[in-house]
């Protein structure tokens, strides 16, 4: 037998206070002297064995009433009377899971069970009446579906099923079709959004905490960062197909900007450690540190000519600045103007309308670039994932021209909010999860949503049977403590 609250079994203890008022709680008998006892007839021997049998047996029922009742409180659990169930909590339809999970559950038998989610982890003991008010609970997971051997698996049936499950529970429906958002384009001031891969124009909703503040129907929707610098969070949902979880962009307000700049040098230039401020730091790097740049929203590395692994985790700004150079001629950099970073955050004409300067570059060959030679690209600014990497060939010798100022009001801007893009569900595979339980053989129940009977759960549980036993016990413990009192 097992026990899911196991600690409430110290509450038998409390059997020993009938015992301890059995044995200690009775009165001392006081000695009368009576003058005569020729009228009083005699004590039988056989009434006091009596007596002395009905009290062990009231107080038998009072320790078993006790014990029966902390029994049920501790709630016993017999292993072979207790199934298994996972849940298939994979995001595709779980915001609507209400619709459709209650008839699975509706079908279990009465009784105990032992519940999993998605991934393999145990959520608890459970019994059928109460399944229902724990499903709001539970959060949804991408992570890989892991059987647990001999459960029935309850799932939408939306990623292929493992064929491992002892029984299957599915709702009836249809094929859903299923697309993601997807980010098209990316820009300094601005991204651009559309369904993958569809050809018509969608309904857009852009929505500031929880109030809807645009509707547009076009094929693509451009938002402006700036419209959003200050909201707690902003959500872009376009409503393109039956699956709506994978299509939100989601953007949370950072709390406070800041930046560190990580060295290799043991000096850095003062202009550059001067666009530090509160909140920013400056860190030496050395491979021996435990320093971790991830908690910063935007990383300057100064004289790498190499990304740290570290910074394969980190989600926001990359400028990466070499420190040397070989070379004594000075060449000027040419601006790419078509890139919409000048137009965005170049204000103003550059120092008597020269570019910033450089004595030798390694040439780049990814990203948007910025700054250019006649042959090559010299500073780029590319996306990856979470990450934005400004990169720069050449060696900073002016960190006060206008380029670097507009550079900082960039990473600024950036490091304002959170871009989440949601995980691309994919595709249905409904119709193929039927065909291959078919084929297979398997036990499966495609459950309407809508007319199935709910099962009758029996009035008489493990609980109610154990507290009307105790209650009985009491009764009895009454009657025998009146009886010849």
């Amino acid at each position: 037998m097992q026990f899911e609250y196991p600690i409430v079994l110290w509450g038998m203890l409390a059997a020993l206070i009938p015992v301890w008022i059995h044995l200690y709680g009775k009165r001392p008998k006081k000695t009368i002297d009576i003058p005569s006892l020729v009228w009083l007839k005699s004590i039988k021997p056989s009434k006091q064995r009596n007596r002395k049998v009905k009290d062990l047996l009231v107080l038998g029922l009072r320790v078993l009433t006790i014990l029966i009742v902390v029994i049920v409180l501790a709630k016993p659990n017999w292993p072979s009377t207790i199934k298994t169930i996972q849940i298939d909590n994979y995001p595709a339809k779980w915001t609507e899971r209400s619709t459709w999970l209650p008839a699975l559950i509706a079908t279990l038998e009465p009784g105990l069970y032992r519940v999993f989610s998605r991934d393999g982890s145990y959520i608890g003991t459970i019994d059928q009446s109460a399944l229902e008010g724990v499903i709001p609970q539970l959060e949804s997971t991408v992570n890989e579906i892991v059987p647990v051997e001999g459960a029935t698996l309850l799932s939408y049936g939306f990623l292929p099923l493992s064929m491992s499950f002892q029984y299957y529970l599915l709702p009836l429906r249809t094929y859903q079709i299923n697309t993601s958002i997807e980010r098209e384009k990316s820009g300094h001031l601005s991204n651009t959004y559309r369904l993958k891969g569809s050809a018509d124009s969608m309904e857009w909703q852009l929505q500031w905490d929880q109030d809807v503040v645009d509707r547009q129907t076009h094929l693509k929707y451009k938002l402006d960062f700036r419209d959003i610098r200050g909201i707690d969070s902003t959500s872009l949902t376009v409503l393109g197909d039956s699956i709506p979880e994978d299509n939100t962009t989601t953007f949370f307000a950072l709390e406070e900007s800041n930046m560190v700049i990580w060295s290799i040098e043991p000096t850095v230039p003062v202009a550059l450690s001067s666009l530090l401020n509160k909140g920013d730091t400056l860190v030496h790097y050395n491979s021996n540190d435990l320093f971790n740049p991830l908690k910063f929203q935007t990383v300057v590395l100064y004289g790498f000519d190499f990304i740290p692994q570290v910074m394969s985790d980190f989600s926001g700004q990359i400028l990466r600045f070499p420190t040397k150079s070989a070379s004594v001629d000075l060449s000027m950099t040419q601006p790419v103007m078509t890139d919409d970073f000048f137009t965005d955050f170049f204000l103003g004409a550059s120092i008597q309308n020269q570019w910033p300067m450089y004595r030798e570059s390694n040439p780049l060959d990814s990203g948007s670039c910025l700054l250019s030679s006649p042959l090559v690209c010299l500073a780029s600014i590319y996306k990856y994932n979470n990450q934005q990497v400004y990169q720069q060939g050449f060696v900073t010798l002016d960190w006060s021209h206008p380029y670097f100022t507009a550079l900082w009001q960039w990473a600024g801007l950036q490091n304002q909010f959170r871009e989440i893009l949601p995980w691309p569900l994919g595709a249905d595979s409904y119709d193929k999860n039927i065909t291959d339980l078919e084929l297979r053989e398997a036990r499966f129940e495609l459950v309407p949503l809508d007319g199935k009977s709910v099962k009758f759960v029996g009035f008489w549980t493990i609980e109610k049977i154990g507290l009307a036993l105790a209650l009985f016990c009491a009764c009895l413990a009454l009657i025998f403590t009146k009886i010849n009192s």
